[in-house]
């Protein structure tokens, strides 16, 4: 069963059978991440005197709830599973439901608010980072097979050739659903979309062994893919919980009526699952040879239909894709930490024609153009799927060169140092996500207040025909924009990440059925050209991600970026702004202690990464306000003297008590000092916006002529 769950953007599996370790693991990992957002649900609109207070002899403290759930999770899983040290051992009397009776409990010596919600979601990182490293994973992809090869494994030992050997030796368990994955792997990392990666592998296999069962179940966090073959399936939507919704992300979360079943755009769910679990009528059945492709916008059903025997050899006439080098799984490059568009993409249904994929080779340039879907045609192995393009521009070892040349760089310096690009794993994103909902946070609310008043005058002001957006994730903010771009013919969003160029294209041509998308899987640093579409362009950069760079890179970044941009063309920029430094901090150091949780967890993705044997609980997170080059720095500080060995890159690096890692610059603006950077790249400042609390600007200038 797999689950996408509404509000944080998370997913949380599990499958069958349930006797197996890595799927049981899965299903924890679901439901403490199901139990963790109903419970800031619950108490996120709950003033602390309210938590506080014992309405009845029969009912806890609603705070003594709070680290009650922590302190239990913590105990069992962090404890006794996981062999970590405890992080507040004095508490566990405090929290013992057996020892203290409800009527008794407002007078112990409870944590307060704060130190509850801090405490829990210290403990809750803990946990998902333990849950996290389960089998049959890839980069961000969870999988399961339902069912099994016939004739395993003489029927498929044509297919042996079409894996590379590292993959095949490098399989965790010697079975049918190993190898499975192993081919519908090898499509995913050459770029191959969710649904068509098992589609195309459902095929081949039943060409090499018919009469097998192959329900497959596959998701990258942001959406679900399945097949039915041979096998049942089943799929429920469910409503959002009240206040989930786009528009109540900022805080209005309390008294809202949850939406019709249906209305999934605004924050519901959807479950699949091998067979219903309970008795809600929502429950539907699959059709057999059905490829399922779920988001939290609903779930779209369309047949594969085999037409015509493979060769058995998916790579050569039979829409496959070349063997990849292997690319590390983890964050990918251009990442920043403070960019909105990390979000997780909200998707829409899609319905469109029907056309066919031809299977196009990954690397440098690589291109594909997938005209409108329908029947997914499995004949020769090529599936059809969205009208999309995609160009590759990152070798597939990119993200792990990158990590690797960032650790070798950063943690030998005098100074130590890491880009803040390594924080997004599947847990940073999370907590990132946690972040732009704090009350502290405001560069989210107030970029979004200006494109909301703003958009018709910025598309006014550029007539624009093509939107390019850099690090564009889930292109959720720039909706307000092609919102309001009548004229608008392309959008060419720019991510590291290939699954959410997919998600979030998909969703777009469902809503605009003469737009064109043609995605770059590219670091937004290194954008050396664009694809050939109609002008006049609007180029943005969103979120105040510019001033992750420190200044001699954004003095190149801004000039490659004049080198995009023709006569006419126009690029829009968000920059946070200079303020007061108890604000400034507060955003970078949030009293429920989320933020140093995202900070801390660039330690895991070393470790998991690298082989790194980091302890998080080590470092403290440190905010700092930088008076003189006017940025926020967070840092990491280590408690007392430490070494760490980092295999990967053959490091061991040692820390003085109290020395410090940096983790991340955020400039913050003022007018003068944007006009003189954008003028010093030829470009001329046009119009400047902010919020109504002139927190937040947004900027758009034109190129000057040569």
């Amino acid at each position: 069963m797999t689950r996408i769950q509404p509000g944080s953007g998370t997913f949380t599996a599990s499958a069958e059978p349930a006797h197996d370790p890595e799927l049981l693991r899965a299903r924890a990992l679901g439901a403490l991440t199901t139990a963790r957002e109903r419970t800031a649900l619950l108490t996120s609109c709950v003033a602390d005197e309210e938590l506080t207070a014992q309405h009845s002899p029969l009912m806890s403290p609603l705070v003594w709830d709070l680290a009650h759930i922590g302190n239990q999770e913590e105990q069992w899983l962090l404890r006794t599973v996981a062999r970590r040290e405890a992080l507040r051992p004095e508490i566990d009397s405090v929290y013992d439901a057996f020892e203290h009776p409800r009527s008794e409990r407002p007078t112990l010596p409870l944590l307060s608010p704060t130190e509850a919600r801090g405490y829990a979601a210290k403990v809750r990182g803990r946990a998902l980072d333990v849950l996290e490293r389960a089998p049959l994973r890839g980069g961000p992809w969870l999988f399961s097979h339902n069912g099994s090869v016939q004739g395993w494994p003489g029927s498929v030992a044509g297919l042996v050739g079409t894996v590379e050997p590292e993959a095949l030796l490098g399989m965790e368990a010697r079975n049918d659903a190993a190898f499975v994955w192993a081919l519908a792997l090898r499509r995913l990392r050459a770029g191959t979309p969710l649904g068509q990666s098992l589609a195309e592998t459902v095929v081949a296999l039943d060409a090499a062994a018919p009469d097998s069962r192959l329900n497959l179940l596959l998701t990258d966090g942001a959406a679900i893919a399945a097949t039915t073959w041979g096998d049942s399936l089943w799929y429920r939507t469910e409503p959002a919980p009240a206040g989930s919704g786009p528009a109540s992300r900022a805080g209005a979360r309390c008294g809202q009526t949850a939406p019709e079943l249906g209305e999934l755009a605004s924050g519901g769910a959807v479950v699949v699952a091998s067979e219903p679990y309970d008795d809600d009528p929502r429950w539907v059945e699959v059709p057999n040879r059905t490829l399922v492709t779920a988001t939290r916008s609903g779930v779209r059903l369309t047949p594969i239909e085999h037409r015509a025997p493979l060769g058995g050899h998916p790579g050569s006439g039979g829409g496959g894709h070349p063997a990849s080098s292997g690319a590390a799984p983890g964050p990918g490059p251009g990442a920043p930490h403070r960019s909105p568009s990390a979000r997780p993409p909200p998707a829409r249904p899609a319905a469109r024609g029907a056309e066919r994929l031809q299977p196009v080779a990954p690397g440098h340039g690589s291109a594909a153009r997938r005209p409108a879907p329908a029947p997914v045609a499995a004949a020769q192995g090529v599936v059809t799927v969205s009208p999309f393009a995609l160009t590759r521009t990152l070798p597939d070892d990119a993200t792990a060169a990158a990590l690797r040349a960032d650790v070798s760089a950063g943690l030998t310096a005098e100074s130590k140092w890491l880009p803040p690009k390594w924080f997004y794993d599947a847990r940073g994103s999370e907590l990132f996500e946690e972040i732009t909902q704090l009350p502290e946070y405001y560069p989210t609310r107030a970029e979004r207040e200006i494109l909301a008043a703003r958009a018709p005058a910025i598309a006014a002001a550029t007539g624009a025909r093509t939107l390019v957006e850099l690090g564009s994730g889930s292109s959720e903010k720039t909706r307000l924009l092609l919102d309001a771009l009548p004229d608008l013919a392309a959008y060419v969003p720019v991510d590291v990440s290939g699954s959410a160029l997919e998600l979030a294209g998909d969703a777009l041509l469902a809503e605009r059925s003469g737009l064109t998308v043609h995605a770059l899987v590219a670091d937004f640093q290194q954008v050396l050209a664009l694809p050939k579409t109609p002008g006049p362009r609007l180029l943005v950069f969103l979120g105040g991600t510019i001033g992750n760079l420190l200044p001699a890179e954004r003095t190149r970044f801004l000039a490659a970026v004049r080198a995009l941009l023709a006569p006419g063309d126009a690029l829009l920029l968000g920059t946070d702004l200079v303020k007061e430094e108890e604000t400034l901090l507060a955003a970078y150091d949030d009293a429920a202690g989320v933020t140093a949780a995202f900070n801390k967890n660039v330690l895991s993705v070393l470790n998991r990464e690298l082989g790194a044997d980091f302890d998080p609980g080590a470092f403290t997170h440190v905010a700092h306000w930088d008076r003189e080059r006017e940025w926020i720095e967070m840092r990491l500080r280590a408690t007392a003297a430490l070494t760490v060995k980092i295999p990967a890159v053959d490091l061991a690096v040692s820390f003085a008590a109290g020395e410090e890692l940096r983790t991340e610059v955020s400039a913050k603006f003022r007018r003068t000092g944007v006009d003189a950077e954008l003028s010093a790249a030829g470009l001329d400042l046009r119009h400047w916006w902010t919020d109504g609390a002139e927190r937040f600007a947004l900027s758009l200038a034109t190129p000057v002529a040569p």
